[in-house]
């Protein structure tokens, strides 16, 4: 009888496509894990408008692929950006998920955009993506130049890869229906003690069904640390 394994989906964060997970995806299957990720809308090559692209619109794309291919016992895995949709997808599809990892995350909270979770200048940002007709601007290579976990080679494939992001997903407010504390997670970052995460996390630090993980490579661990953070997703299989 064959050994029943959990069902890995990867979701992309902002810029990229199911592109940015494949090594981690080959790896796993490798190991005899089943893993897929998706390229979320307005995120395809020669995308035109995306105008109509909403926060909504990326959560129903990761929760298609969930119930469309009828696929239970999910281990979901978001990375930056993502982590809101995989946030939103856990609490909606948790009779699906039996684990969510967040990968250099942000958690959805109520009200809330990811540019505000992110703390970033939004009004700047805002100004930012009204200039590029409605997205988000990819990171340039003069903004990417503190990443020194990334080899040359790796930076130069994520600056050729990467396109401009639906601007309306990073604006809306996450409209949160329940709580993520008592839901099983690994959260992974390069945060060296959980005393030093961040303090929209305080909620989730003393859950006794959360997993902190520290893994030191900036914040493209499946780039920087592939190998590293592979095993850390297969041992949650197991």
């Amino acid at each position: 009888m064959n050994e029943h394994r959990p069902n890995f989906v990867f979701v992309p964060g902002a810029w990229a496509g199911a592109w940015i997970w494949e090594a981690t995806v080959q790896r796993l299957r490798a190991q005899g894990h089943q893993a897929q990720s998706l390229t979320l809308s307005g995120l395809e090559p020669h995308s035109t408008d995306t105008s109509h692209i909403s926060l909504e619109t990326h959560v129903q794309d990761v929760m298609d692929l969930i119930t469309g291919q009828n696929l239970d016992d999910v281990i979901l895995v978001g990375h930056s950006y993502s982590g809101v949709l995989a946030g939103l997808v856990t609490e909606r599809l948790s009779e699906h998920i039996v684990h969510t990892a967040f990968v250099e995350a942000f958690i959805p909270q109520q009200g809330k955009s990811l540019l505000e979770v992110a703390g970033l200048d939004v009004d700047a940002e805002q100004a930012a993506i009204e200039q590029h007709g409605g997205r988000w601007p990819a990171p340039t290579q003069a903004e990417l130049a503190h990443q020194r976990h990334l080899r040359p080679e790796q930076l130069d494939w994520l600056l050729a890869n990467s396109l401009p992001h639906p601007g309306r997903t990073v604006c809306e407010p996450a409209q949160v229906e329940g709580t993520l504390v008592d839901k099983p997670v690994t959260y992974i970052s390069n945060h060296t003690s959980v005393k030093d995460l961040p303090e929209h996390l305080a909620a989730f630090k003393q859950s006794p069904t959360w997993t902190f993980q520290s893994l030191q490579g900036g914040h493209w661990l499946m780039l920087s640390k592939p190998k590293e953070l592979t095993q850390i997703l297969a041992d949650i299989a197991s």
